[in-house]
């Protein structure tokens, strides 16, 4: 009898360990990114491109009750990358970001999205834009996502505004 009870505690004591050890790890895991990448806020001057749209984007999902994204200096410098990038390449498009959201993860960064503009004239062209397009819409009004950057760089060849923006999800 005794055998028998020993043998469905060791059961019941493998079944309670296998069920909670994932969730014990991710728990272990999320607190280890919180601490691992730190956001650093920073303010973009309020009369430039990049400071309206950056300022449009929070006025929007402020409308919908969405928190506000800091706007943080790690990913700023890799906007201004990419948009460096994009204008070099004459071409909107998203491959090549991968290496950024390799260098986010690498931080702790748990979610990446990259949204791209050319050819809007104004930072509410650029934000118009985004909220027509059905996928656009859908980053821009996540909730996951905490901080982001804004870049804004004329293209002159080809005379056009190139639009960078990025978020990160940090918790």
């Amino acid at each position: 009898m005794k055998t028998i009870q020993i043998i469905v505690l060791t059961i019941a004591l493998l079944i309670v360990f296998f069920y909670y050890l994932p969730k014990w790890s991710d728990k272990i895991k999320s607190k280890t990114i919180r601490a691992y990448y730190k956001i650093i806020a920073i303010k973009y001057p309020e009369e430039s491109r990049r400071g309206i749209l950056a300022s449009l984007i929070s006025d929007y999902r402020f409308t919908l009750g969405i928190p506000e994204l800091v706007i943080d200096e790690y990913l700023d410098k890799l906007a201004e990358r990419r948009a460096e990038e994009l204008d070099s390449s004459n071409e909107i498009a998203h491959y090549g970001v991968v290496d950024e959201f390799v260098l986010l993860k690498n931080k702790g960064a748990k979610n990446s999205a990259e949204l791209l503009a050319g050819n809007f004239g104004t930072p509410e062209g650029v934000l118009k834009g985004w909220i027509q397009s059905e996928k656009h819409h859908h980053y821009l009004v996540s909730w996951k996502y905490n901080a982001m950057a804004v870049h804004c760089r004329y293209d002159e060849s080809q005379e056009r505004w190139i639009d960078v923006l990025l978020m990160i999800n940090t918790y």
